[in-house]
């Protein structure tokens, strides 16, 4: 737990089988700059919100490189978010997997009260939601939700698919089962090389390969 920290950074860190009522492995609070760089957080659980990672109240946070898998966020009258915890905060999460998490509501991801979250060049796939119609994917609630360059596959509330559910998102070059509204999304296998295997790395012959918004000439 880290609170009215400035500039905490966090890298090539494993974090595995806590378990918490906020943030089974991380839970943060009011502070800038938060960095997470190339971690692993697997089969973390807790009875309230964010299976891996809590965050309130964040200024500028960044995700990247970063594998969420078998995290869970579960109780009787329900939880928020397998992987992640977001409320009022904003930040980046880029270049990473979010596989196989479960909660009540948002069963990799829940979002909400004024957050601003830019997902780029992630995996989201085969989380669930146990809510319905809570998303199984990514849900957001009162906050701003950008997708691009991502891929959100096989997603699920009570056995029914359902990527994202919100009216705030906005989805632009990604892969989407069941189809998105935006720029240049599609909707085809995307030929993870092996998700019962846990690699939800792309093979060559994947149809998103190459298939994204160029993003170097905003960098």
């Amino acid at each position: 737990y880290a609170e009215n920290v400035q500039g905490l950074q966090i890298s090539d860190s494993s974090f595995s089988e806590n378990n918490s009522r906020w943030g089974g492995a991380i839970c943060v609070t009011n502070m800038p700059g938060l960095q997470i760089s190339n971690c692993l957080f697997l089969n973390n659980f807790v009875s309230d919100s964010g299976g891996a990672i809590s965050m309130v109240s964040l200024n500028g946070f960044l995700i990247e490189e970063s594998y969420f898998l078998n995290n869970s966020a579960i109780n009787d009258d329900g939880a928020n978010g397998g992987a992640l915890y977001l409320t009022d905060s904003n930040g980046i999460l880029k270049n990473s997997i979010f596989a196989k998490n479960e909660a009540h509501d948002g069963g990799a991801i829940r979002v909400t009260d004024d957050s601003d979250v830019d997902i780029t060049q992630c995996a989201i796939a085969d989380n669930i939601a146990t809510n319905v119609n809570h998303g199984g994917g990514v849900w957001a609630h009162d906050s701003e939700v950008s997708v691009t360059n991502s891929i959100l596959w096989n997603n699920s509330f009570q056995d029914l698919g359902n990527q994202l559910n919100s009216s705030t998102f906005s989805v632009n070059y990604s892969n989407v089962e069941e189809g998105a509204q935006g720029m240049g999304n599609m909707s085809e296998e995307p030929g993870f090389k092996d998700p019962r295997g846990n690699d939800y790395h792309l093979r060559s012959d994947s149809p998103c390969i190459n298939a994204g918004l160029d993003l170097t000439e905003y960098q």
